[in-house]
């Protein structure tokens, strides 16, 4: 076996690791003695309190160390593990040598569920090594300090109190550093075995992938005789001993499991009961509301719902699949078979029946795979069922594709279902040659794929019915429905979650596939070394990982900024009386808080070099000071409006001839919609820098005038009371400061009044001006007052002169 440069990697980390820590504490020690000039002596008038002070820090500490009862318990489940381990260790080695593919990926799967055990112990010890190593650190501080003191003072006799004082804190120190360094030694012990341990189960899952690899390889090399020319005799048929052979190496693996996870079922059947009740509530509540329900996936899981007890049975085995990827081969098999009876009878009440037959017949066919499991490639039995499942399969695809999709209207949907069937159809037409020609490695694996794929999507469809309505139902909650964030953007809300989770549906069926064609794992180590391959532009090295967490980190900092700012202006803060914009300013200081702590954190974790980075905000700054001043003009200016306030969301402004109301003020620019209904954007920097009429930065109120004139046969004073009269009765006007009437002045051909008066209805002071003209109009009517227009007598000499030349002409 080559070993690879991973693994080879990680064992180097590991003794190097221990190797630290055993030799890491005396290093310490004797750089701080060596450099024990930076430890001054405690000043003479400060030991008293130093000291209560380093007795209380000391008992801290040791009394948020793990105690020695906690050490010996961990120490011996950790010796528990790892004896588990070791046994299985040389279960395997004894039986490495056995030809079953099956049994070599059962060992396999446990040797992987026992890593992630044995690396969690790891994990866990080293960070109680680390506490541990800090508490060393801080006593051998502490003495060195009481040390040098102790040392200063020692020529002062009457300071013998002191003195002994200090000798009992460095026997403390000495003692608890004593302790902690046992519990060290005992961690570090046990931590070696455990990252010993670690190894070996590398080294067996590098050997088992191996094994695998090398029967598959065998299987595929060899050559079965084609149907014709096979062996029919009794002989070749050997269904006892198969079958007690298979029996026999599946029990086994069966109560193995059983004693290694016998919680499991407890949890299985809670998990059945939590979903049970919950399928029950929700069949209730669709009785009531099922008129009024029009969403797709909510109208499908009133059908789901009408069988709560199979999509309860479904969905429990299925998320069981999904959490123990540790489960051996039967039990995995066992619970599929279990899944296809409540998937069948959640079918029916989905599919058109034409449809749930193709569903049926794939379902049987997959049950009985398992007749493949227990019988050999040379029993007569294995290639006669071969033949018939590939057979069988044409016969369900072709009836699928020219059949049941002619009939049924999928829209966009039929053509990838008719495309799904091609590459189906032309799978099964490989796996019946393979079956027909002896290539049956190949044909089995084909078909096998082939019917699982098919289950495995409607289980898919089946589940995402489920999850999809349930979510949907969620969102429509009465107690989700009252916060504004989902209220306002149900719909939005909704579409997204549905297509994330038909996106994963389908992901998942596609890995699925591809792990029954035996081409999954090749597939994704192929990406992972595509992705992690280094790449370098210039002096700058990356990988595609790092660009994607970068560009990932990103995108989800600023979804969440977008999420937390609506969530707070639009939910928290209008719940608390707060000065107008305000609450829009936090929650974009906020906003842009995470967006800039997200680049922050994308820069980390894609491993930019700040060398890299710094270049990057020198060219920033240089196209800052050439081309792009009038950017960073209003980047600064959306700061400023947002921490200054000056222009607030909702405020009427006028900005040179723009009069309008401030829709959103952004980082750059902000949005402006004039009375005209038209949106103008307009860059921050205008709002800061060129003056701004703000008619409601502080308040609504706006005062209104109104000039109103009269013929001289009026009189003022009566015109001035009934003026007055409709001014002081109307709600709209605000009494205080108090509505003013002035006798402006004597016109050409009218008295004019000028009125002026105050209203909080900044928004309706149109149409209040309007209608208090109207009624002044009307009173003024009724009290026979006349509205004057203006008279002019006209003169003109140039026409008068011409007609006294025509009327001398007349006379002659």
């Amino acid at each position: 076996m080559i070993l690879n440069k991973a693994l080879f990697k990680r064992i180097i980390a590991y003794f190097a690791f221990i190797l630290v820590a055993i030799l890491s504490p005396a290093q310490e020690i004797n750089d701080l003695i060596s450099d024990s000039v930076k430890y001054q002596p405690i000043q003479l008038s400060e030991i008293p309190i130093e000291l209560a002070e380093t007795i209380a820090q000391g008992k801290e500490i040791l009394d948020d160390l793990i105690s020695n009862e906690e050490i010996e318990k961990l120490k011996q489940k950790n010796d528990s593990i790892l004896n588990i381990v070791e046994k299985s260790e040389a279960l395997i080695k004894k039986e490495m040598s056995q030809t079953s593919i099956r049994f070599l990926q059962n060992r396999l799967l446990q040797l992987q569920s026992q890593k992630i055990i044995v690396d969690a112990e790891v994990e866990k010890l080293t960070g109680i090594i680390k506490d541990l190593s800090r508490s060393m650190q801080f006593f051998n501080d502490e003495k060195i300090i009481w040390t040098n003191t102790k040392e200063k003072i020692l020529e002062l006799d009457y300071l013998e109190t002191i003195t002994k004082r200090i000798d009992q804190t460095i026997n403390l120190l000495d003692s608890a550093n004593s302790n902690v360094a046992e519990q060290a030694e005992i961690m570090l012990l046990t931590l070696d075995r455990s990252s010993q341990v670690s190894i070996k189960i590398e080294f067996m899952i590098a050997d088992l992938n191996d094994a695998i690899k090398s029967q598959e390889m065998k299987l595929l090399e060899s050559k079965y005789p084609n149907i014709f020319n096979l062996n029919y005799s009794s002989e070749n048929i050997k269904i006892d001993y198969s079958f007690a052979k298979y029996a026999k190496s599946e029990w086994t693996e069966i109560k193995a499991f059983i004693a290694r996870k016998a919680d499991l079922f407890v949890i299985i059947g809670f998990l059945f009961i939590v979903l049970l009740t919950m399928f029950f509530y929700y069949q209730k509540r669709f009785e009531k509301e099922a008129k009024s329900i029009h969403n797709y996936y909510q109208k499908r899981l009133i059908l789901v719902l009408t069988k709560p007890v199979s999509a309860s049975v479904l969905l429990a085995i299925l998320i069981t699949i999904l959490i123990l990827p540790d489960l051996p081969l039967i039990i995995r098999d066992l619970l599929s078979i279990f899944l296809v009876i409540p998937l069948l009878v959640i079918m029916r009440q989905l599919l058109d029946k034409k449809l749930l037959y193709t569903i049926y017949g794939f379902a049987i066919i997959m049950i009985l795979n398992i007749l493949l499991e227990i019988f050999s490639p040379e029993n007569i039995i294995y290639r006669i069922y071969l033949l018939f499942m590939a057979i069988a399969n044409i016969i369900l695809i072709r009836h699928f594709i020219f059949r049941i999709l002619k009939n049924l209207h999928y829209e966009k949907k039929g053509l990838i279902l008719k495309s799904i069937g091609y590459v189906f159809l032309v799978m099964a037409f490989i796996g019946l040659y393979g079956a027909i020609m002896g290539n049956v490695v190949i044909g089995k694996d084909l078909l096998i794929a082939l019917n699982i794929a098919v289950v495995a999507g409607a289980l898919i469809y089946a589940s995402l019915i489920i999850l999809n309505g349930i979510i949907i139902t969620i969102i429509d909650a009465k107690y989700v429905s009252r916060i504004n964030f989902f209220r306002n953007r149900n719909a939005y809300i909704k579409k997204k979650v549905v297509r994330i989770l038909n996106f994963l549906g389908g992901f998942y069926f596609l890995v699925i596939l591809l792990k029954q064609l035996n081409v999954w794992f090749s597939i994704r180590d192929r990406v992972a070394d595509l992705f992690t391959e280094e790449l370098s532009i210039l002096d700058i090295e990356f990988s595609l990982t790092s660009v994607l967490v970068f560009i990932l980190i990103i995108y989800l900092s600023v979804l969440i900024s977008k999420t937390i700012q609506i969530i707070l202006e639009y939910d928290v803060f209008s719940k608390i009386p707060m000065d107008k914009g305000l609450p829009h300013s936090i929650s974009m200081i906020v906003k842009y808080s995470i967006i800039t702590g997200g680049i922050l954190l994308a820069v980390s974790a894609a491993g930019m070099p700040l060398t890299s980075l710094t270049v990057l905000l020198g060219a920033f700054g240089v196209g800052i000071g050439f081309g792009l001043q009038n950017i960073f003009n209003n980047l600064v200016s959306g700061l400023i409006l947002l921490f200054e306030r000056p222009v607030q969301i909702g405020d009427t402004i006028e900005v040179g001839t723009l009069i309008g109301t401030v829709r959103s003020i952004g980082i750059r620019a902000s949005n402006i919609k004039t009375f005209d209904g038209a949106e103008v954007i307009v860059p921050n920097g205008q709002l800061i820098s060129n003056e701004v009429i703000n008619w409601t930065l502080s308040d609504q109120q706006r005062r209104i005038e109104v000039i109103v004139g009269v013929s001289y046969d009026s009189d003022p004073h009566q015109v001035y009371k009934l003026i007055m009269n409709v001014l002081t009765q109307r709600k709209d006007i605000m009494q205080d400061p108090a509505p003013t009437v002035l006798f402006n002045e004597m016109g050409e051909s009218s008295l004019d009044f000028r009125l002026l008066f105050w209203t909080t209805s900044f928004s309706k002071w149109l149409q209040i001006r309007s209608e208090v003209i109207f009624e002044i109009f009307d009173l003024l009517k009724e009290n026979n007052i006349e509205i004057p227009f203006p008279q002019r007598d006209v003169h003109i000499r140039s026409i008068e002169e011409q007609l006294k030349i025509d009327n001398s002409k007349n006379k002659d």
